[in-house]
């Protein structure tokens, strides 16, 4: 066996093919991985134990190719964990979109300001242009609005 070729196996999964790694980046090496995958994909496990990352780092990586289009997440999981394949191996199987995960910050600010938010004296529906307590009722009652839609 050469020095730049990583077998990933595990005694669950059916035999990977070995991947031989040529590329340059790390971004490079995990298409080839997906490549040599085929339908069996890669989850963050098998990046992180090729290229030596972390799992924030494995992730990342993941993640940045899915959102830029060139990877494609599966609904299904190996080991707990997502997996990734290119466009052309999905085979018909459900597929996950990326989706941004900004609605986060703006749910725990939503949820800060319901913790310190006391209704003041000032009619709800037609509150008061400089109170700041009319200000958050009102974002509190626009971020529940939206929410429902």
């Amino acid at each position: 066996m050469t020095d730049n070729v990583i077998p990933l196996r595990r005694k669950t999964d059916p035999p990977i093919p070995e991947v031989t790694l040529e590329a340059t980046t790390q971004r490079a090496q995990v298409i080839v991985l997906l490549a040599g995958n085929g339908e069996q994909g890669v989850t963050w496990i098998d990046v992180s134990a090729l290229l030596g990352l972390h799992h924030g780092s494995a992730s990342g990586l993941l993640s940045n190719l899915h959102r830029e289009g060139r990877i494609v997440r599966l609904q299904e999981k190996r080991d707990g964990c997502l997996i990734y394949v290119l466009s052309q191996f999905v085979a018909g199987r459900r597929i996950s979109p990326y989706k941004p995960r900004d609605h986060l910050t703006v749910d725990l600010m939503a949820e800060a300001l319901r913790r310190f938010y006391k209704p003041c004296r000032h009619d709800p529906n037609y509150p008061h242009a400089t109170c700041k307590q009319c200000e958050a009722g009102v974002l509190l009652r626009e971020y529940d609005n939206n929410k429902q839609v």
